[in-house]
């Protein structure tokens, strides 16, 4: 029979011991197996160094690859290609899923394009592009074409005779603080464009000191995002926006920073929309835009007339758009919502223009325009204006002729005077509430002297020298600005 020996205390020891020590050993081993080792990294990075003049390339540390080309040639789906900091002369085509390439540290590893159409084409889904400075191509820094999913993220980019970068053809990808200058495009280039490429984002990039048509552009893209970047000196020959959206419907345009955009020989625009519906355009800063012919701040306009465009403009910040025109807002749509903008020493404030009679105009309200020559200018009907300030303008506000159906009430005329109330069918009071807006030049008194609501004293709206400024207008005149808040 086979009887268990007894093992002795000591020699346990011995055996737990020796089996902790080659467990660690082994933990040890496989440990080590990191990016300074000469074998395979555990992390799929393939390295390049432009530097490597030995004859042996692996892609290791030890061995790394000398091109980018052969790195990405070399590497698998998803893979990892890391380049060391140099200039790399060379164009290289991403066409693998999922790949990254990398630059070793800020903007150290250089791809010069070496005047080849563009420096970098991606032709793959979830490709990322980091960290890299990119320059000297005739078409494009930066070129995606039917990728999806894909993230350009910190990449400096410039000495382009295009535009800087491209989304073209694809959905779902992500331009992100990366910085765009030196494009030298000219007429019909831009610094970031996203085109026919769909629901993707463009956020927080430096697009400056270019010469192209637009900063940053999309084109047919409906759902993109264009949020925080920062768009400044820029200049064309003919047109030159800071930002353009062109026949893309639910975008959204938010907190983008815009100035000094000058076109030497026709129209600036700090932000442009061609036939948009859907669109938000908020919270964004642009001063200096400049040019010879009709300059705007923001500009919209449809093919047609169209009801249901959905748009608003708001909390935005205005500066400076330069004569002749000068219009900081000019909407030629209906439909649409303007709301809480602050804009200063612009020629027009905020310009409403349709030919139609919508059943629904534009919805103006919570603005403060200061310094126009003209605060509000009305060329459509049936538009609504609440609780504005105009404060400084030389006509505060005007509507065309023929216009009617205007509803104006709650708003600040300070030092803002009007020409004439318009159509006998625009009302300068709420019908509803039976009251008006403030007018600093109103001398009139709320001492109850008259009838119905002006027999009462004290209740803030004058009751004296009615209507205000002239037969047609305000019937309800506030005592104090702002009095509707009381």
């Amino acid at each position: 029979m086979f009887r268990m020996q007894r093992v002795p205390t000591a020699l346990k020891s011995v055996v737990l011991c020796a089996a902790i020590g080659s467990m660690a050993a082994i933990i040890l081993v496989a440990g080590c197996a990191d990016e300074d080792t000469n074998g395979p990294v555990l992390d799929n990075r393939i390295f390049v160094d432009q530097s490597n003049a030995s004859g042996i390339e692996d892609g290791t540390r030890a061995h790394p690859y000398n091109t980018i080309q052969e790195a990405i040639d070399a590497a698998q789906p998803s893979g990892h290609v890391f380049v060391l900091a140099g200039r790399y002369v060379e164009a290289i085509t991403i066409n693998k899923r999922g790949l990254t390439l990398e630059g070793e540290s800020e903007h150290t590893a250089v791809i010069d394009g070496n005047g080849q159409e563009a420096a970098i084409t991606v032709q793959a889904n979830a490709v990322t592009v980091k960290n890299l400075e990119i320059r000297d191509a005739a078409s494009w820094g930066i070129h995606l074409v039917g990728a999806d999913s894909c993230w350009i993220v910190d990449n400096r980019v410039h000495g382009i005779s295009g535009s800087g970068i491209e989304l073209a053809q694809g959905s779902r990808s992500h331009v992100e603080s990366n910085e765009v200058f030196d494009i030298t495009g000219g007429d019909g280039e831009s610094g970031i464009a996203v085109m026919s490429a769909s629901h993707c984002e463009v956020r927080k990039n430096w697009v400056h000191h270019a010469t192209v048509t637009v900063g940053v552009w999309a084109d047919s893209s409906d759902g993109t995002v264009l949020e925080a970047n920062n768009i400044n000196h820029l200049s064309s020959y003919s047109y030159c926006h800071g930002l353009q959206v062109d026949n893309s419907d639910s975008v959204k345009v938010l907190e983008n920073v815009i100035g000094d955009v000058h076109a030497s020989s026709h129209y600036s625009r700090g932000i442009l929309a061609q036939s948009c519906l859907q669109l938000l355009l908020a919270r964004n800063t642009i001063s200096d835009i400049s040019g010879p012919w009709e300059n705007y701040g923001i500009l919209s306009y449809l093919n047609e007339d169209l009801v249901g465009s959905g748009m608003i403009i708001e909390d935005n910040e205005i500066e400076y758009v330069a004569p002749p025109g000068g219009q900081a807002i000019a909407v030629w749509h209906a439909d649409v919502l303007v709301q809480r903008n602050k804009i200063d020493e612009c020629g027009q404030g905020i310009q409403i223009s349709f030919t139609t009679v919508p059943s629904a105009g534009a919805a103006i309200r919570a603005n403060h325009i200061r310094n126009a020559s003209l605060g509000i200018g009305l060329d459509g009907s049936r538009n609504l204006l609440e609780d504005n300030t105009l404060q400084d303008d030389g006509v505060g506000i005007q509507i065309n002729e023929g216009r009617g159906e205007n509803q104006i009430f709650h708003n600040n005329f300070v030092e803002s005077p009007i020409p004439n109330c318009g159509a006998v069918t625009n009302m300068w009071y709420s019908t509803t509430l039976l009251e008006g807006n403030f007018w600093s030049d109103y001398p009139g008194l709320d001492n109850g002297s008259g009838t119905a609501k002006h027999s009462i004293a004290g209740d803030g709206i004058g009751d004296t020298q009615i209507p205000w400024p002239a037969a047609g207008c305000d019937l309800y005149p506030f005592m104090r600005m702002d009095g509707w808040e009381e």
